[in-house]
């Protein structure tokens, strides 16, 4: 089978062609895209066994590339706002005696916003346009025919591995801002001489159970909606090895636009 699926066109003609996605097309790609992917999650049909390790090894890249690799990344990230917020707000807020305004402020502000936009945003910069070009890559080479010609959907098993991955990646890269935030705006406070009451008041808020699942649901959904546009895009892409770039260049912008309309709906609601 893997003689097979690594050729790089279909032998004779003989794979089945996938034609043009059926129904109505919407004018705005990112629509086609999400909308692909919420398809694909309609229904699970049966992943034969010879394809297993090639179709879910997609998720397991996505994994450690999306969420243990970018770690580095999200943590430099959320350790400079720390810093720079606390700096920046703790001393005039101290002037005007309001220092518990500081706890209250990273809670509403690191826990609901700042740990899953900045999970969505490595997820967006970095998986959205690795995940759109391998698969428009795929779908070049004829690799998609050759799994269709074996049994298997595509348009389920490419999408739904790759999806989870960004999921789970987006929820623990949250996790790890969070954690990094709290820390860095302790530590910079603390020896921005706050007293040390202070300190422990403002840690004390990443350790809440309910608002820590509260931020790594919203960073899940965010990622989600980051792996929908990017899946999308590159399974919609043309025969043609130039496509790639193509796919991965729009997939950068596309993949933010689901998270900052989800993020204003969600801030709405709060």
């Amino acid at each position: 089978m893997e003689d097979s699926l690594a050729s790089d066109g279909p032998p004779g003609g003989g794979w089945p062609r996938r034609g043009p996605p059926t129904g109505r097309r919407s004018a705005i790609p990112v629509l086609d895209a999400l909308w692909g992917g919420a398809r694909g999650l309609v229904r699970l049909p049966r992943l034969p066994s010879g394809a297993q390790a090639l179709v879910l090894g997609g998720g397991a890249r996505q994994v450690w590339f999306g969420g243990v690799l970018a770690v580095p990344l999200v943590a430099l990230s959320a350790l400079v706002v720390a810093i720079v917020t606390a700096l920046v707000v703790y001393p005039p807020l101290a002037d005007l005696g309001a220092r518990a305004a500081v706890v209250h402020l990273y809670d509403r502000v690191v826990l609901s916003e700042v740990g899953p936009l900045l999970s969505a945003g490595a997820l967006a910069a970095r998986s959205a346009p690795a995940i759109a070009a391998e698969l428009a890559a795929m779908r070049a080479s004829y690799e998609t025919d050759a799994l269709m010609a074996h049994g298997v959907p595509t348009d389920v098993w490419l999408r739904l591995p790759r999806l989870a991955g960004s999921v789970l990646s987006a929820a623990a890269l949250s996790v790890v801002a969070v954690v990094v935030c709290y820390a860095g705006a302790g530590g910079a406070l603390w020896l921005g001489g706050a007293p040390w009451a202070e300190v422990l008041a403002l840690l004390d808020g990443v350790w809440d159970p309910g608002r820590l699942l509260g931020c790594c649901g919203k960073a899940a959904l965010y990622g989600l909606g980051v792996g929908a546009v990017a899946t999308g895009l590159g399974l919609s892409g043309r025969r043609d090895p130039t496509s790639a770039p193509g796919r991965a260049s729009a997939a950068v912008g596309a993949a933010l636009l689901p998270v900052l309309v989800l993020d204003v709906l969600l801030a709405f609601n709060a």
